[in-house]
């Protein structure tokens, strides 16, 4: 927490946004479900390359460490910092949007699924204290817990949020569809195809 004491200290007067961790869901799932990011812990049938990991239950506790340094940070910028210095403090999260490939009610189901184990796995903590409970029931005692205290300083630990959106995604149910594998916690959807046609942005750049 060191740097983030510098930081503040030596910024705050010119920062007015802080974000405390960019893209955290990425980060977890690439560097302890797929292996792909550093510290590239992974297992297989899931995931392969890496020398040793647990896809299965590292990802959500990486996930629930980050979400654990993110609260104690805002606490921290709260109670030392932004009255004096004025500014706004969240997170950055990749909000991949999940649209229904058909309007089935397993469709539409899944691509729920997908948008609280992606957004919600994160958001949901941040707003409710607790992580959404279609985790609870699908990953069951791997997914770790919050304690009273963890909870209530998790709830509100933020002034906004930013989506970094890539794109859109439309997955089927796997028990509709023969979907590629890729990760544990993506089991349920690595099937999906284009939506439209791939065009360059329209922007400038300053």
């Amino acid at each position: 927490m060191i740097h983030v004491y510098v930081c503040f200290s030596n910024f705050g007067d010119r920062v007015k946004y802080w974000s405390t961790i960019n893209e955290p869901n990425v980060e977890t799932i690439g560097g302890y479900d797929q292996g792909i990011l550093p510290p590239r812990r992974c297992s297989s049938p899931f995931s392969f390359g890496c020398e040793e990991g647990n896809s299965t239950m590292e990802p959500y506790v990486a996930a629930h460490h980050r979400l654990l340094v993110h609260a104690c940070t805002v606490s921290l910028y709260r109670d030392k910092y932004q009255a004096e210095q004025g500014g706004r403090i969240g997170l950055t999260l990749l909000g991949w949007w999940y649209d229904p490939r058909t309007q089935t009610p397993n469709d539409v189901a899944v691509a729920a699924r997908m948008d609280d184990f992606h957004i919600g796995w994160f958001m949901h903590p941040m707003v409710f204290g607790d992580y959404p409970p279609v985790m609870r029931k699908n990953v069951g005692s791997r997914l770790p817990t919050f304690t009273d205290e963890e909870a209530a300083r998790v709830r509100g630990s933020f002034n906004f949020v930013r989506f970094n959106h890539a794109l859109t995604r439309p997955p089927r149910n796997w028990i509709e569809a023969a979907c590629r594998v890729v990760g544990q916690r993506f089991r349920l959807w690595r099937c999906w195809r284009g939506i439209g046609t791939r065009e360059d942005s329209e922007f400038e750049m300053e």
